[in-house]
């Protein structure tokens, strides 16, 4: 009983916050016109519809908490708003790196609307909570509803028809979940790709195409190029890493010369004795080296 009424707690603390989105920011700031609407969809995405939609799931939870039917019908209720949850969950989270980049944004580089959000800060509802803490709630909550099913499932007796649902309903949040980790990560990997096929010019492959399709960005780092020559001043060099090859770069204003692409099963790298900030990159297949 102790878990099932963390669950019941916490998901009205998870409403109030869903209340306090849409009653100090979204509503205010519609009026406010202070965003584009594209700006405002990416900001706030379904939190309207999400906070309207959880409503139902409570009151089943209440309803089964006064007639003492909650403990063998958690689970049955949890997948009766499977559908409900995975509609309100996934587009929301999904959506959510983007919002998270955007929000950067207007609060580094739209005054206005910086001043909006640090005056609506100082009303005391908002437990002096910032917009993007209140934002990420969703995301948070989704992963805790199988956490918190667990945890109940832990004590429930086996071989039952509550134990059976519950595990069901365990199943299906995390299938979800995942689904929603894959969605996100995988439109995550398309920005990365296209905003970098936008940076690279004079490619020396022509047929190149970044974004092609299995290609996955890791990682990208500022190197400095060292000469075998004494007197040569290191050169700044740009390092793009995908699954499947690496791409060295030399910066040119705000963009990126291709210097070389080095398939990932030609790269090697060796450690420079005596210099412990210093790789050596090889290609194995024509044995050209970059210090």
């Amino acid at each position: 009983k102790k878990k099932i009424n963390e669950l019941l707690n916490t998901e009205h603390d998870f409403l109030l916050d869903l209340a306090i989105i849409n009653t100090s920011f979204v509503i205010p700031l519609r009026k406010e016109n202070i965003l584009s609407q594209e700006q405002f969809s990416i900001l706030f995405s379904n939190v309207e519809v999400m906070s309207h939609s959880l409503q139902s799931l409570l009151r089943d939870l209440r309803a089964a908490r006064e007639e003492n039917l909650l403990e063998e019908n958690l689970g049955e209720i949890f997948l009766t708003h499977m559908d409900m949850l995975a509609g309100c969950f996934a587009p929301y989270c999904t959506n959510f790196d983007e919002a998270s980049d955007l929000l950067v944004r207007l609060l580094k580089r739209n005054g206005t609307f910086r001043r909006w959000h640090d005056k609506v800060l100082e009303d005391p509802i908002c437990t002096h909570s910032t917009l993007s803490s209140y934002l990420v709630k969703p995301v948070q909550r989704l992963c805790r509803y199988s956490l918190l099913l667990t945890e109940v499932l832990k004590l429930t007796e086996e071989n039952t028809a509550a134990y059976h649902d519950l595990q069901m309903a365990i199943d299906s949040l995390q299938k979800h979940t995942k689904l929603v980790d894959e969605t996100s990560s995988s439109k995550t990997n398309i920005k990365h790709l296209q905003r970098i096929d936008k940076l690279l010019i004079n490619p020396k492959k022509k047929n190149f195409i970044v974004t092609a399709t299995g290609r996955k960005f890791l990682r990208e780092a500022k190197v400095k190029k060292i000469s075998t020559h004494k007197h040569t001043k290191p050169s700044d060099r740009h390092l793009f890493l995908f699954n499947d090859i690496l791409i060295y770069a030399e910066p040119s204003e705000k963009k990126y010369k291709v210097r070389d692409y080095i398939p990932r099963n030609q790269c090697l790298f060796r450690d420079v004795k005596g210099k412990p900030t210093h790789l050596e990159l090889e290609r194995k297949d024509n044995e050209k080296f970059y210090h």
